[in-house]
């Protein structure tokens, strides 16, 4: 059985979600750890392919202890850079992550920052003492919110993530007028920037209209879409759509599609 929790938002609103258990964690980091070891392997075997040029042999026996020092914090490198890109870019998922459906977020409910990924991952030197990562799982299993050093250091928790359950949903209203319209995600492109500005306060007001849009008569349909347009769009300087009545429900179920991956837990 899943714990279940809530916090409350800066913008004081609620959010529900399940920690994610050792369980899940271990099995997300033993598939990462799979790909990493497998691109390890595919680079170990294209260097020994390099070196057996008798060029690169001879600058290969003259500096040795320098090659393997590169090596080495190259691997360091990789191994770091892979959990904490994917977790900035990817909305808090590795690709481990995302197989078995969890994910990072930070304390207060948004998405993790790029310092606190590079916080947490790094702490994973000393997750992973004595050896086997012991440290770390013995925390994760008796810590009240699931959290390894890293997660304690950092900020952040790790959560089940919903993306699978939404898409089960048929009888859900927002899928309905996004299937009917065969809208998608990638209808617009909007400003990175702008998009980040927006708040949960934002989300819950774009979410209520998509959710309500089917039950409200046309008049008070079009009325709804003009406010919330208006306040929206302000902020994403799409101030030439307010009054566009179709296009504006356009931008809206393709704002909500792209943000709920973000804000809905």
């Amino acid at each position: 059985m899943l714990e279940q929790s809530e916090i409350k938002t800066p913008e004081h609103v609620t959010i529900k979600f399940s920690y994610a258990g050792l369980g899940s964690r271990a099995g997300a980091f033993i598939i990462d750890q799979l790909i990493i070891g497998l691109a390890a392997f595919v680079l170990f075997f294209v260097l020994m392919i390099i070196f057996q040029t008798d060029y690169v042999q001879i600058m290969f026996d003259q500096f040795f202890l320098w090659i393997f020092a590169g090596i080495i914090i190259l691997g360091f490198v990789f191994e770091w850079s892979y959990f904490i890109l994917q977790e900035f870019f990817w909305n808090g998922k590795t690709i481990g992550k995302k197989i078995i459906g969890i994910r990072v977020i930070q304390d207060n409910g948004h998405r993790v920052t790029l310092l606190s990924s590079i916080i947490r991952n790094l702490m994973r030197i000393i997750d992973s003492l004595p050896s086997g990562y012991l440290a770390g799982m013995v925390l994760i299993f008796f810590h009240a919110e699931k959290k390894r050093i890293g997660d304690l250091t950092a900020g952040t928790i790790v959560v089940h993530d919903r993306e699978r359950q939404k898409k089960g949903k048929r009888n859900d209203p927002i899928a309905r007028v996004v299937g009917q319209n065969q809208w998608s995600a990638t209808d617009f492109t909007f400003d990175s920037f702008l998009l980040n500005q927006l708040t949960e306060q934002d989300f819950q007001l774009i979410e209520t209209y998509c959710q309500r849009y089917l039950e409200l008569p046309v008049y008070e349909k079009d009325q709804l879409t003009m406010q919330v347009g208006e306040i929206i769009f302000t902020k994403l300087d799409l101030t030439q759509y307010i009054g566009r009545i179709q296009e504006t429900e356009h931008i809206l179920f393709v704002l909500y599609l792209q943000l709920e991956d973000e804000w809905r837990y």
